[in-house]
């Protein structure tokens, strides 16, 4: 791991070493994570303060911009004696849109002003947001203009050229203003606050090269395993219909559900349960296409089931009945196979058919997965991971 320290940054600082720079795209997909389906780049600003400001640049076309980065970054590496710093406001996002790649080079600092207030003040603000970080330094806000247009749903490449790229160059000069100021408090810190910190943000680019590597899985062995769990699921599914159906009067088979928690409360403890049922009304269509047909309606009514072994312990169980409420049970066929009907649910919903949904899919045919893993969520500094979550993984699998 490198051994990026406050001295380090202080020289790259001094010698204006680094860069700031932020990239708008269009609107992103919430349910795929951004590795498997990126936004498209709509537009980049990037801000070397060795140029001064009349340095700054915004380029609308990716390659454009990638090709300027790069520049700076074999520039970066060819420098021998202090590393330099990148800047950004979440920034391994805006690094994922420029350099698909993912940038990692042990003599850069990724400087990622979130995670700087994520860290530097406990853990206490969760995804620490450009403006309400400004805020707390007493730096101006974005203009709201922009900020309205995309959270009413209007995509970035529908704005006009000239509101866009001013919007996109104020970010980039804010976040500017916010990295000083964060330097400032950071010079306060004691020597281990300030390493673990250049430490935190180096483990973020990490992930953010985990997350580009992605996990890939056998298209043959994932694709038989999920119908292999289906039919174990339905099998299981239709084990616990049949013995409901036996201990729920004037309910059908096709009616009972060991989903339906008011269902499972009445079979294990004897509780009521409501049905509901199509009623002859006695009267019948006299014009139409259904002429002649009786009439019916929907009726429903509260069943009572009689006191269970169980009933007893009724009101000391957590009331969502979850796996460790059940487990408390005296063993009985019925609770064993709802208990594994919920684990084979659980494993073909969350590891199977759910990293398949979320997987990109290789020339090879197999699946590639790509979760992102957030670093500013947790009150104790723990990462945690979605789309999928990869930290469920149990062992050996």
């Amino acid at each position: 791991m490198s051994t990026h320290t406050y001295e380090m940054l202080q020289e790259a600082v001094r010698l204006q070493q680094y860069i700031v720079f932020d990239t708008e795209t269009t609107l992103i997909n919430k349910d795929k994570s951004l590795y498997v389906d990126p936004p498209e780049f709509v537009l980049g600003s990037l801000y070397y303060p060795r140029h001064g400001i009349n340095a700054m640049s915004t380029f609308y076309t990716k390659s454009t911009f990638v090709s300027n980065l790069e520049v700076f970054i074999k520039t970066l590496r060819g420098t021998r004696k202090w590393p330099s710093v990148i800047v950004g406001h979440n920034l391994a996002f805006d690094i994922l849109q420029v350099d698909s790649r993912g940038v990692h080079d042990s003599r850069i600092i990724f400087w990622d002003t979130a995670i700087f207030e994520y860290e530097a003040y406990g853990q206490q603000y969760k995804f620490p947001s450009l403006n309400d970080s400004c805020a707390r330094y007493g730096i101006e806000s974005k203009d709201s203009e922009v900020s309205e247009m995309i959270a009413s749903g209007i995509s970035p490449k529908d704005i006009p050229k000239e509101i866009l790229e001013k919007y996109c160059i104020q970010d980039v000069c804010i976040t500017h203003k916010l990295f000083r100021k964060q330097l400032e408090v950071y010079s306060s810190l004691s020597n281990p606050h300030k390493n673990l910190i250049l430490q935190r943000m180096l483990f973020k680019m990490n992930t953010h090269a985990m997350s580009i590597n992605g996990m890939v899985m056998n298209a043959d062995v994932l694709d038989s395993t999920i119908v292999s769990l289906e039919e174990k699921l339905n099998f299981f599914e239709s084990r616990l219909r049949w013995q409901m159906h036996k201990s729920l009067p004037n309910l059908s088979f096709e009616d009972c559900n060991p989903n339906s928690l008011p269902q499972l409360r009445s079979v294990l403890f004897g509780d009521s349960y409501k049905t509901t049922a199509k009623v002859l009304t006695g009267a019948f269509y006299v014009t139409g296409p259904r002429k002649g047909e009786p009439k019916s309606r929907m009726e429903s009514w509260t069943c009572s089931v009689a006191a269970h072994v169980y009933s007893s312990l009724l009101g000391k169980l957590v009331p969502t009945l979850d796996e460790q409420a059940l487990r408390k049970l005296t063993k009985s066929a019925f609770v064993d196979d709802l208990l594994e009907y919920r684990s084979l649910a659980k494993e073909l919903r969350t590891y199977f058919k759910g990293y398949k949904e979320a997987s990109k899919v290789l020339p090879n045919g197999d699946y590639s997965v790509h979760c992102e893993y957030k670093h500013t969520i947790t009150p104790t500094g723990r990462i945690s991971a979605n789309k999928p979550n990869m930290q469920n993984l149990k062992s050996g699998e």
